[in-house]
């Protein structure tokens, strides 16, 4: 992240720049298009005539008017000129939009996510489909184009997850289903948005026959109404979690709740809670270690779709674990009051419910754009809540047989069902609550058995040693073009790209987010100002902080087991902390 920083800090120097003129002109090369409509295709050699689209997505929903271009325009032509230029043609055609929007993300993971900070993209002509496309893109550009993983996090969570296997803690079995009885017990997911203050009695009056997740923060609303939750969920491989919940004082009470969370939870996190169980997120990196190379992690439970927030990871939970009725509480992504952006009862207000000027600014408390609410209206977002629910909707496809009710009065949740809590069509039976949690602790989980010389040849540091090399020479050369920037940063995307499918997948991932950031650094520097010459500059006089991050990645790689956060600095022999050439 350090480096990610110090280029976007010399982005930024040189775009506010006297002297510095943006690049506004279409013409020249385009690293990445989109266009909306094929029509009869006329369009599409003057627009080669005019730029230079190194990777151009071309969307046609509508089959006939694509065939109608078939005899209207020479395709041969235009075909081979892509192909023997080296350019990149990615066609949607005939797809209704849910499944363009599954093709774009593919393709874009596929060619380089770092692509879509340089979009360029216009509509040929309007209709429905399209203009529906454009929103939705629109709405999920910053989800698309965040979130991709840093190469420290990735170490973080390994050593995380490596100290949570050794420490001997359970994880979810796959194998062990609930028993009927126990799957239709009701779940509340309870967060800490706003609307939880107008639900926190409903939940008090219900809590002995309903299993209650506190998420995150959530825990300090729950203490000071009263109510104790069966189960404290945290995602964080970071320790700020931990400090937070060392803030409050309330320890006795939290060592008394089971802790759920994920392998890659951080060890003084867990540390709060007598009794912890865990399970894989599943898009993360360790899981993917760990699955490609050893058929029985098969056995355990992942959670999809856990992140950007820990009530990603509330949903995410009771759907794997096979509960079959899940009410949320408080799960609202967003506000329609911005003096209202949390529970009053959250430790974001002081006693009396007023906002506390400290978190004020914090990045869940500012809405940047509104949204669809789930009980009519609109209410503020940003854009880490939409990536919340655009991940949240994506689970929800998987488990259609569930009864999933949003009962909180924020953002809707396509796939979750709008209900008052009042109106839920649910029943309490008395349940034993004590003997449930008991259940998912003991029967429903186990440690799991795997030796730190296994795990490192899972990782098999040589490999990712010569593809760092290869990479590293890529960037060793100056360069003259933007086209060389794109060409670069698509090369060594390729060299990572075969390892998605074989037991090497995760230093995929690992590299994957890192190069991302950084090409997407690259590539804007290459293509920022309007004189190619200057732009290159800029271009060339950063290369050398790309080969030393590199170069400092290989020596942290074969590390990344005790590379736990707090204890890291000292992990890696005689490597400095910080850069010789960041001033």
């Amino acid at each position: 992240m350090l480096y990610v920083n110090e280029l976007a800090r010399r982005l930024q120097l040189f775009r506010q720049d006297e002297s510095f003129e943006p690049l506004v002109s279409m013409s020249g090369d385009v690293p990445f298009m989109l266009l909306f409509g094929v029509g009869l295709g006329y369009h599409l050699g003057y627009l080669y005539e005019q730029c230079i689209p190194e990777n151009l997505y071309l969307v046609e929903p509508d089959m006939d008017i694509f065939f109608a271009s078939l005899f209207t325009f020479d395709w041969a032509p235009l075909l081979e000129y892509i192909q023997s230029n080296g350019l990149g043609l990615h066609l949607f055609l005939g797809q209704d939009e849910e499944s363009i929007m599954a093709d774009f993300r593919t393709a874009l993971f596929r060619d380089g996510s770092y692509l879509i900070t340089t979009m360029m993209g216009f509509a040929h002509y309007g209709s429905k489909p399209i203009i529906s496309l454009q929103r939705r893109i629109s709405e999920e550009f910053h989800a698309l184009s965040m979130g991709w993983g840093f190469f420290d996090d990735n170490l973080f969570g390994l050593a995380n997850a490596y100290r949570t296997i050794s420490d001997g803690v359970p994880f979810f079995r796959s194998d062990r289903p609930l028993a009927k009885r126990l799957s239709e017990v009701p779940v509340f997911v309870v967060a800490n948005g706003p609307s939880l203050d107008r639900d926190i009695d409903y939940i008090r009056a219900h809590q002995s026959g309903a299993l209650i997740i506190a998420c995150g923060t959530a825990i300090w609303s729950l203490y000071r109404a009263g109510i104790k939750p069966d189960f404290y969920l945290a995602i964080e491989r970071a320790t700020n979690v931990s400090e937070h919940l060392a803030s409050l004082g309330i320890n006795d009470y939290l060592a008394d709740i089971p802790m759920i969370a994920t392998d890659i939870i951080h060890p003084k996190t867990r540390a709060f809670f007598k009794r912890v169980v865990v399970g894989f997120k599943i898009d993360d990196s360790p899981c993917c270690l760990f699955a490609t190379n050893n058929r029985t992690m098969a056995r355990y439970i992942g959670f999809d779709c856990a992140n950007p927030l820990v009530g990603n990871l509330g949903l995410s939970v009771p759907l794997h674990l096979g509960f079959r009725h899940i009410c949320l509480f408080g799960v609202d992504n967003g506000f329609r009051s911005e003096g209202h952006h949390h529970s009053r009862l959250s430790s974001y207000y002081d006693a009396d419910g007023n906002p506390l000027e400290a978190f004020a600014q914090m990045a869940l408390a500012i809405g940047e754009h509104w949204r669809p609410a789930n009980f009519g209206g609109e209410v503020q977002t940003n854009k880490l809540f939409t990536q919340s629910i655009l991940s949240a909707e994506v689970l929800l496809t998987h488990f259609n047989e569930v009864n999933v009710y949003n009962c909180s009065d924020g953002a809707m949740l396509r796939g979750a069902q709008p209900c008052h809590a009042d109106a839920l069509p649910l029943n309490y039976p008395p349940v034993d609550k004590g003997a449930l949690v008991d259940a998912l602790l003991t029967q429903h989980a186990e440690p799991i058995a795997l030796g730190r010389d296994e795990i490192l040849s899972y990782m098999d540091p040589e490999l990712f040693d010569g593809l760092l090399d290869r990479v590293m020479h890529i960037w060793s050369r100056e360069m003259g073009t933007r086209r060389e920037v794109v060409a670069a940063c698509q090369l060594c995307t390729s060299f990572i790209k075969p390892l998605i499918a074989t037991r090497h997948a995760f230093i995929h991932r690992v590299l994957f987010g890192e190069f991302n950031y950084l090409f997407s650094l690259m590539i804007n520097m290459a293509y920022c100002g309007s004189d190619e010459a200057t732009s290159m500059q800029l271009v060339n006089e950063n290369r050398p902080l790309l080969l030393e991050f590199f170069e400092r990645m290989k020596r942290m790689y074969p590390c990344a087991l005790d590379y736990v956060q707090g204890e890291h600095q000292g992990v890696v022999p005689d490597l400095p902390y910080g850069s010789t050439l960041i001033s």
